[in-house]
Formats: C-alpha cells, structure tokens, sequence
C-alpha cells in the first residue's frame, strides 16, 4: 500500500509592499499552542506568499497542505512536521503502510539533510530512500539480529536499528520497506518493521522499539521531521534590488543565502534579535547571566555593552549602579530579579534622551582607523570614562561579517541590508567592561 504526502502546488511570485506590512492586528498568531510569526501567517494578507498554513480549530491543530505543523523557526529557517512511518508486521497485524510518498514540489520548503536522519527499526528489515531534486537520489538501511545480537540503546548500527544520512535540498522522496523472511522467524520477538524519515536530534533507539507495534502506537505511527525554508527564488544581490518585494523589513537586519536550496533568508545583525521580516522586529539584545561568587548565585549584568550603544552617559553610570549592586557577596544587597528588570526599562526608556556625549555614525577625519595609542589604552585599561562616544576618534570598529557552514565546508557570507549601530570589536567592548566600577 503506497500513501501520498503532498503539500499544495504554490507559485514563488514576489509579495506586495501592502502583503509584507499585513502582520499585525486581525491576524492570527497562534494556533493549537504552536506560534505562527510573521513571514508566516493563517489569514489571506498577513503571510508571504507560499507561507500560508491553516488552522484545524475543531483539532486545534496547525498544517500546510495535509501535513501537520508542530513548530516554526523564523530565525533558524526551519519547520518542524509530523511525518508517518512506513511499516509492516506479520499476518497478524492488517493494513501495513509499506510505502509512502512526500511530495514538496512547487513549495519554498526542502528536506534538511543537517537535522534528519533516515532510520529503519527490525531484525529483519531493508529500507529504500529514493528522492529527487535535479536529478535522482538513493539510499538504504539494513537492519538485522542473530542470536548473538547485543542490542545498545541510542546505537543505530545496524543491530537492530540503522540510520544513514540523506542528501539537502530533496523536494521528492518515497520510503518503501521490505522483510527478509515475512517477519516468520519471531526468535528475536520483533514482529515488525519501522522506516520514517526523522529529526535525528528526537530519536534515539531504545530496544523495546522493537517489540511488536507498540513503537508504532507510541508515537500514533508519525515522527516529526525538519524542512528547511526560504524566501523567493533569487539570491541577495537580486533581492536587494527590489525593496518593494525585499523581505528583510527590520532596521539592523541582513540578508543571508538560503543554505538548502534557492532563494534568501533574513537575519537580525549582530548585536540584535527579534524578527527581521517586520519592520522594527529587531531590538537590542540585552544578556542577563548568572555566575557564583563566594558559594552563592549572583545575577550579573552583561547589558552594559548594549546600553552604551543605544544610551547617553547618565545610562552607563546607572548601569554600572546596577552592575556593582548585583555583584554584592550578600543577598540582602543585592536586586531582586524584578528591580533589575525595571531598572534596565527605565534605562531603555531615556535612550531618546541621551546627552550630547553621545556620537553617532561619525567618521573620523583622520582616515577611519582608530589610533594604536587609543587602543592600546581601551585594552590595557587606561582609557578613561571622560573619552567622547563612541570612541575618541569616533571611528566605528562594527565587523558585519558572519559565518556560515554549507555543507561541511566554511565561508564568510557578506550580508546584505541595514547595516548595524555597533561601536565597537567585542574585544574592545569586553575591555571597556573591565574597567566598569566594583
């Protein structure tokens, strides 16, 4: 028996200024306890073309095409799908599934070949994978026991589980399932076989998978499965060309190549995090973390970096105010979690305030590098709180580089967009930090 998995045929056509603002009021956000962001959406208007999913409210369930939806990564450029199993049993068990198709044609979503893993389950069992993208693909697990078989939970090697790779970028694939012997020989008590396509970070063999189809029932015969998405059928360059269509909305916000397939993705720049595709979506980002001092857990400020950005002096010094209170060795003298938070609001909420220490995106007259002896200063220490801002000499350290990792292999990827307001490398801003008052 060979069961379809389709999702609707979309074309890739480039979205409306009016489409890419409709993100706000009257669309729905949430369904069935999953988050459905922007460029994502449930309502005509409030998603980007071919990113529209509907909302079983009677199941309370979200899905694109048929297949259901159980989580979205705008910032990852992922979603996560409930996939079924390929199985079979013996007679006693009727109606198997040894075959199913999944078909991702025309849509913006790719199999990930990073984050799935195929996987077949038995002791008697071979798997097929064959997919497509431009050209054929295939692959196969064998998964056998003997009576000298040791079966090791979370191993798929081949004793009773298998898993192999699969290859990035598959719109097309089908997964059949076949038995050496029928299932007859029940020596091993498997009377089952099991083969899916599955997140490899959600699995892990555990040796009663193989008994009978309770793995099947477990799990309500699916697993969920990672695709990748991206927006329109064209690169940065290109994309740029066209803010009418361009996705990337936010200020301090980048283009990124897709790395499964065509098309782009956005991303916040450094230094911020929200949603890149809304205009405003991403902020500064603020880091709170926790460290021990004298046996007993601290709350440290790491915001100081941030806030010097995006504030005046009189923020710097409350903020330092608020770096030495939590560092104090007792918990009497030190804020609470909740003063904490409303003392970095209050600071937040002055930054259209901020004196005229404050210099922003100025270039330096003498050639856009900052002097050695200025940095030798920061680093060591020996630079004072009295320096103008950002820097002396008002050049801008900000490094718009990012990574990427495409295959196995590193590149640096320029991005592309709204540049970001960082002052600063972040080995000078840690030394600015050095010298912050205990």
């Amino acid at each position: 028996m060979t069961m379809i998995h389709r999702l609707p045929l979309l074309l890739l056509l480039p979205i409306t200024a009016t489409a890419a603002m409709a993100f706000g009021q009257n669309c729905t956000r949430r369904c069935g306890g999953i988050d459905v962001p922007y460029p994502f959406g449930i309502e005509p208007g409030c998603y980007r073309d071919g990113l529209g999913l509907s909302c079983n409210v009677t199941e309370s369930k979200l899905y694109t095409g048929n297949i259901e939806v159980i989580g979205v990564d705008v910032p990852a450029g992922e979603i996560t799908v409930y996939q079924p199993m390929s199985w079979d049993c013996n007679k006693s068990y009727e109606n198997p599934k040894l075959s199913f198709t999944t078909e991702l044609t025309g849509t913006p979503y790719r199999v990930s070949g990073t984050r799935n893993r195929f996987t077949a389950i038995g002791c008697d069992t071979i798997a097929l994978f064959v997919g497509a993208t431009n050209h054929s693909y295939s692959t196969g697990c064998v998964s056998i026991c003997n009576e000298n078989t040791t079966f090791s939970n979370g191993s798929c090697s081949g004793n009773g589980c298998c898993q192999t790779s699969v290859l990035p970028g598959l719109q097309y694939f089908n997964i059949t399932l076949f038995s050496f012997t029928g299932h007859k020989d029940n020596s091993w008590n498997n009377t089952c076989s099991f083969a899916f396509l599955v997140d490899g970070s959600w699995y892990s063999f555990q040796t009663p998978d193989l008994h009978e189809i309770d793995f099947f029932d477990r799990n309500h015969g699916q697993v969920p499965m990672v695709l990748d998405w991206s927006i329109g059928d064209v690169g940065c360059e290109e994309a740029t060309k066209n803010s009418t269509s361009y996705a990337c909305r936010s200020n301090n916000s980048m283009c990124l190549k897709a790395a499964n397939g065509i098309g782009y993705l956005c991303n916040c720049s450094s230094g911020y995090q929200g949603n890149p595709y809304v205009e405003g979506g991403c902020e500064e980002t603020i880091i709170i973390a926790s460290v021990s001092v004298g046996g007993g857990s601290v709350l440290l400020l790491v915001a100081t970096v941030a806030l010097w950005r995006m504030g005046s002096r009189e923020a710097v010094e409350r903020t330092a105010r608020l770096v030495e209170r939590c560092l104090k060795l007792s918990s009497n003298d030190r804020p609470t979690m909740r003063e904490v938070e409303d003392e970095l609001e209050a600071i937040r909420s002055k930054k259209t305030k901020a004196d005229d220490t404050m210099v922003s995106g100025k270039t330096s007259a003498r050639g856009g590098a900052a002097s050695s002896e200025t940095i030798r200063r920061i680093r060591t220490g020996q630079h004072s709180f009295g320096r103008q801002f950002p820097n002396d000499d008002g050049t801008d350290f900000s490094n718009t580089g990012i990574m990427s990792d495409q295959g196995g292999t590193t590149t640096s990827t320029e991005p592309i967009g709204t540049s970001s307001t960082m002052q600063y490398s972040v080995e000078m801003e840690l030394a600015l930090f050095g010298e912050m008052p205990r």
